[in-house]
């Protein structure tokens, strides 16, 4: 499709069309040794915090992956259902969270609907398997801000986070 871009060229372009954003040096050093909260880190207020939910754990870990190597970005904590999710919603406070609709042990409009009573302004992508059904359609009238399917290339996902973090809550996309 296009060329790849370097990550200085994305951090222009982001900072093109996000006057309050700004790429810092960020250390991701304590993230990268197993610590699931970066706030011990000193940069963690100039990154966006994503809290992913998923219960596969080969596309959580690319998930994260992907995430972690935005500038802008860092994964605030992973969870594989519902009972996790609610725990690291609380305790990490994200600035976006990406669910799948089918989890471990509930499903994923249940979360969104849990998550929007426990903070009215929470950001909701979903990336699932099934982004072409009626779930879908739940998901997105129970506040979340987008739903994409898994098979969305990388830079689609991650430009629906950022939209996501830009939009107002259950604001669809």
């Amino acid at each position: 499709m296009g060329a790849t871009r370097t990550g200085r060229e994305k951090a222009s372009m982001k900072s093109a069309g996000r006057a309050e954003w700004q790429a810092r040096p960020v250390s991701l050093e304590p993230y990268r040794q197993g610590t699931r909260s970066v706030h011990d880190s000193p940069a963690a207020t100039a990154l966006r915090r994503v809290l992913i939910v998923e219960d596969h754990p080969l596309f959580r870990r690319g998930l994260a992956q992907l995430i972690n190597g935005e500038p802008g970005l860092v994964v605030a904590g992973e969870a594989a259902g519902v009972a996790g999710a609610t725990a690291l919603f609380e305790a990490e406070s994200p600035d976006v969270v990406v669910v799948d609709l089918s989890l471990a042990d509930g499903n994923g409009v249940d979360l969104i609907l849990e998550l929007g009573r426990r903070d009215p302004a929470v950001k909701v992508l979903v990336v699932t398997s099934y982004a072409h059904t009626a779930t879908a359609d739940a998901a997105l009238s129970a506040g979340a801000v987008e739903v994409l399917d898994k098979a969305a290339p990388a830079d689609v996902v991650l430009r629906a986070i950022w939209n996501a973090l830009d939009s107002d809550p259950g604001e669809v996309q």
